[in-house]
């Protein structure tokens, strides 16, 4: 089948609000080809967006990957092809603004990078082999390097790739006195503005002490120093963000547990200077103004009157949760702190597994319970003084339908004159946007419904379909649609494509 894209303007579409419109400015139609499947797109700002898919080879031990590099007008500039083992299958992705890599590997630890250079519209294909029994826990890029997160028989490593040189580099992460199967990496961090990248590393020095360090390399993964951000605290460290504030001074943010072995049970804000923490503030959910408005009423009543009764008694109850928390926004008199909640959701499978007794063979019938991404709910803005202490909070629902399988931010935020705080996401199919003044007073809240197909007769059969921030205050829908139209002329009347569609959100 003959790949074709069909490229349709878009006009304005009537707001359904009198202080926001959409704009559809462009969409285009790759029309699905035998053989070819997995498309997938990857955002990179005003560099433009790669969409990428593949093809299995019916014979040889290869498989194509093709890349489509587009800019921001979504014009086509270029279609590069690279080849990888079939044994190999992707473990991770990650990007920068204008760079994307994709990690492969097989049951033999080899391994190939590939890279995408969107500037320079150029892939790079690294390959080589991981030490033995190396496991992979997650990546982050910047600049030309990849860095990736492992463990060699409980020792914690960071391996180290020059994605244009191919240069690779391993460092064992040591803890003075501390033995290497005692210590965990807990998250990573890449801090553009200092070129540096953060890693929160969890410390057992004893089975009663729980330490979180957050170590600093440069971007070649020598490491610089450390602080200990659960210094002043005996709260568990679930998870740890740092904002540089000045030179060596940082804000630190994350969830946080009152006991071991349960979720996180509040969010935290601490200040470090010169490697020594200053203060650290914990705001428990249970005690945050509105923050189970997401629940339906009666679940929601019945919960606050179980905090209610509790605190009567000088007693709490944990409102357990895990949250991914945005970059900390500094204003005049305070930080602004923005967190998107989800949780973990599991779906049950079905197997069969055969067993033989007297040469007889019978299959039995099991289940098990498999991970099926995170349900995002609902999300919370909170304002703190420059000592941590709480002025006001934001709590609205999130009613997003994509589940990913790793933690992601949906929210994106647009502006920040005036001190006032906007945010756009995308809920379901429709635009949410919100604005809030430095007092906490909600300026805008406007949903926009976003329409995913073209032409007026055309009727979708079929659609999966997604809403991403792009840059500035573009999104990208895209997906797989089947359509049937009888009455435009200018195209086939049964359509199976794989869509992309530029949409401007303008706040009036």
């Amino acid at each position: 089948m003959k790949n074709t894209r069909t490229l349709i303007f878009f006009y304005l579409l009537t707001s359904l609000w009198a202080s926001a419109q959409i704009k559809y400015e462009k969409r285009i139609e790759i029309e699905e080809k035998d053989g070819f499947e997995n498309y997938q797109t990857f955002q990179f700002e005003e560099s433009g967006i790669v969409v990428s898919y593949e093809k299995e080879l019916k014979s040889g031990d290869l498989a194509e990957y093709y890349f489509d590099f587009y800019d921001q007008d979504l014009e086509l500039k270029s279609t590069k092809k690279v080849a990888v083992s079939k044994k190999q299958s992707a473990d991770f992705t990650c990007g920068t603004k204008k760079s994307g890599h994709a990690l492969l590997t097989d049951k033999n630890n080899n391994y190939t990078l590939i890279s995408l250079d969107v500037e320079e519209v150029v892939t790079k294909k690294v390959e080589g082999v991981f030490p033995k029994k190396l496991v992979l826990k997650e990546m982050v890029a910047m600049d030309d390097y990849v860095y990736i997160h492992g463990y060699i028989k409980k020792s914690q490593t960071l391996i180290t790739i020059n994605w244009r040189t191919g240069k690779m580099k391993l460092s064992p992460i040591e803890i003075p006195n501390v033995k290497p199967k005692k210590v965990t990496i807990q998250g990573f961090q890449v801090h553009e503005p200092s070129d540096e990248v953060f890693m929160f590393l969890k410390v057992h020095p004893d089975k009663k002490t729980t330490d979180v360090f957050m170590m600093r390399t440069d971007s070649k993964g020598q490491k610089k120093n450390m602080v200990n951000i659960s210094d002043k605290t005996n709260a568990h460290i679930m998870s740890a963000t740092a904002s540089s504030i000045e030179v060596d001074n940082y804000i630190f943010m994350g969830t946080y547990a009152d006991k071991a072995g349960i979720g996180s049970t509040g969010f935290y804000l601490s200040k470090s200077e010169r490697q020594k923490m200053e203060y650290i503030k914990f705001y428990p959910f249970s005690s945050l103004k509105n923050f189970l408005d997401y629940l339906p009423k009666k679940q929601q009543a019945k919960l606050e009157k179980k905090i209610s009764k509790k605190k009567e008694k000088g007693k709490t109850v944990d409102v357990i949760y895990n949250m991914v928390i945005h970059d900390l926004i500094k204003q005049s008199d305070g930080y602004v702190i923005i967190g998107e909640c989800y949780y973990p959701t599991y779906r049950t499978e079905t197997y069969y597994t055969t067993s033989t007794i007297n040469g007889q063979s019978t299959q039995q019938r099991q289940t098990r319970q498999v991970f099926d991404g995170y349900k995002y709910t609902h999300a919370m803005v909170v304002k703190v003084d420059f000592l941590g202490e709480l002025l006001w909070n934001k709590n609205f629902k999130m009613n997003v339908s994509e589940k990913p399988f790793r933690v992601i931010k949906f929210i994106k935020v647009t502006n920040q004159e005036n001190e006032q705080v906007s945010m756009v996401f995308a809920d379901d199919k429709k635009l949410v946007a919100k604005s809030i003044a430095k007092d906490g007073k909600v300026l805008r809240e406007v949903e926009e419904e976003v329409i995913f197909t073209s032409n007026a007769g055309d009727k979708i059969k079929y659609t999966d379909s997604e809403l991403k921030p792009w840059f500035e205050n573009y999104f990208l829908a895209y997906g797989y649609q089947r359509i049937k139209n009888k009455e435009d002329k200018s195209v086939k009347k049964k359509r199976r494509v794989f869509y992309l569609n530029k949409v401007k959100y303008e706040a009036n």
